[in-house]
């Protein structure tokens, strides 16, 4: 845990660095060569106001999209974790759904397992959606996102979402603990989650599934970046063609269908590794696994020999709809809040 915090700590410092944040110097307020202890100490306060309010401005509108797209796509979320770890299994959709209401009753389609997952999905989504633009400068000397390649952009993606991974590990944990817990041990409690974990297995029991969780988080940032501006491009067109381009709504329209595409190529793509990762942390957890040695690529061969690449593909439905939903909302909540914290 403190190793997981520490990079947190690191992450928010390296935010803080490449993202510029600096105060405009015709802003800042300074005090008069001859000045008493009290001007110096409004001086100070009022300077410490317009520094807030640049941190505010570069990382408000990322946190605040990240938190909102976190929120309203949970119940997409916890259907797509009951469908991807039972991918081996018999039963439908439906049977699942019934099987947890009747431990979790309805209420629990909206809160079992909410806490970690809107923390953890928010942290996420604003780790790498504020590191892309920064990697994508790193690896290309300079150049804007809208400047580069669909090579570059997924390669950048990749880098942004290495420090994601990392710190949301104990979270993704307790979520997929608290979204399995048929007995209601945890009692919906995150922390009773991790503390469990630790206690049973130490600091490496945080590391459980991390194969898998960077290769989902890896192919759909990349996807997602690599694609955006192209289904950008081709929407437009197509509104355009269409004559609705003129609507006072169209730049928001595009921006969802084209974030909303995006989101969903990059399910396509790291869908496999989400349910390999499923069932690897819930034989785990759930003492399944007994003695047996589990890995990736061995849950993930035995899933395919069972189902084939269906059974790989499992709760795909409702995972283009979370990822596809989330990459519409940041596509559309990320300029809709910059401008509103442009003005404060």
């Amino acid at each position: 845990m403190s190793c997981t915090f520490l990079i947190l700590l690191v992450v928010l410092a390296l935010l803080a660095v490449v993202n510029g944040i600096s105060i405009p110097k015709n802003r800042l307020i300074t005090p008069s060569k001859r000045y008493q202890k009290d001007e110096l100490a409004i001086v100070c306060q009022e300077n410490a106001v317009v520094a807030k309010k640049s941190l505010l401005k570069v990382i408000g509108p990322t946190l605040a999209s990240s938190f909102v797209a976190a929120a309203l796509m949970y119940p997409f979320d916890l259907i797509r974790a009951l469908s991807m770890a039972n991918a081996g299994s018999s039963l439908t959709t439906i049977e699942l759904l019934r099987n947890f209401k009747n431990i979790h009753g309805y209420k629990g389609f909206f809160t079992q397992g909410l806490v970690p997952e809107v923390v953890k999905a928010t942290w996420a989504r604003f780790v790498k959606f504020s590191l892309y633009p920064v990697c994508h400068k790193l690896i290309t000397n300079g150049l804007l996102e809208n400047q580069g390649t669909a090579a570059t952009k997924a390669f950048a993606g990749i880098l942004a979402s290495i420090p994601e991974v990392l710190t949301i590990l104990p979270l993704e944990i307790s979520k997929i603990i608290l979204q399995l817990d048929t007995t209601n041990k945890f009692k919906n409690n995150m922390f009773t989650a991790i503390s469990s974990v630790y206690n049973e297995r130490g600091l490496s029991g945080f590391t459980i599934g991390y194969t898998g969780i960077q290769a989902r988080q890896s192919l759909w940032t990349a996807g997602y970046f690599a694609t955006l501006s192209f289904f950008e491009a081709n929407v437009n067109n197509i509104m355009h063609a269409l004559n609705l381009d003129q609507h006072e709504s169209s730049k928001a329209v595009s921006q969802l269908l084209s974030g909303f595409l995006a989101g969903v190529f990059g399910a396509g793509l790291n869908t496999p590794c989400d349910t390999i990762r499923s069932n690897v942390q819930k034989r785990i957890f759930t003492g399944k696994a007994a003695n047996q040695a589990v890995t990736f690529l061995g849950v993930g061969k035995e899933l395919y020999a069972a189902k084939g690449l269906g059974g790989l593909y499992s709760g795909f439905k409702f995972k283009a709809f979370h990822l596809g939903g989330g990459g519409a909302l940041m596509a559309f909540l990320i300029p809709f809040f910059k401008n509103i914290f442009d003005k404060l």
